[in-house]
């Protein structure tokens, strides 16, 4: 009789799948000003505000790195930002499969290798709208942020989370653009056209 509905209850729990993981952010990149990860954290404080249980991962190493390591432990963070050393392309392909959201402050970009390995990896972008990062990141793969401002950071932070991102096509442009093979041939292609 009446013990059934406990030992099912029993069963749930055990068969059913483990809740999703918190929401993750990494950035990747030296800790240092150029970088800026301070308006990373302070945008972050801001989108913790609606989604407490957002955590963010800093991952690398610069003049900043101890500074950043404070900050990030300070109180107001309660546990959910993780700074660590810079990684292996291996471990750091680990966390973005991980990640729901690429996160970078920087003031000044050339071409940012993390940037398109996080797009390879189906996760959305948030950057500023700096350098070359237009025709890297459009709207299909993640959100530019047109000024310095945390809470305008941390609203395209929240909008990158929210999801809607197309993972498969965001690797698949990446990968037409920048495997071995398609910069292969469009180096041919130069070297044909100087060779005439």
């Amino acid at each position: 009789g009446g013990h059934g509905g406990g030992d099912a209850r029993i069963l749930e729990r055990i068969f059913l799948p483990d809740a999703p993981p918190d929401p993750l952010i990494v950035s990747v990149g030296r800790l240092e000003s150029d970088k800026d990860p301070d308006l990373l954290l302070d945008a972050f404080a801001l989108a913790r505000t609606e989604m407490p249980d957002l955590r963010l991962q800093l991952i690398g190493d610069g003049p900043d790195r101890e500074r950043i390591a404070a900050r990030a432990g300070h109180r107001d963070f309660s546990r959910s930002v993780i700074v660590e050393s810079a990684l292996t392309r291996t471990a750091v392909a680990e966390r973005l499969r991980e990640a729901r959201v690429f996160a970078l402050g920087s003031r000044v970009e050339t071409f940012c290798v993390a940037a398109a390995e996080a797009m390879a990896s189906g996760v959305p972008v948030v950057m500023p709208r700096i350098g070359p990062m237009p025709e890297l990141v459009d709207g299909s793969s993640g959100v530019l942020v047109d000024t310095r401002d945390p809470a305008a950071m941390a609203e395209a932070l929240l909008l990158a989370l929210r999801g809607g991102f197309d993972a498969g096509a965001m690797a698949s442009r990446i990968a037409a653009r920048f495997s071995d093979e398609a910069v292969g041939r469009r180096l041919a292609d130069v070297y044909s056209e100087v060779a005439g």
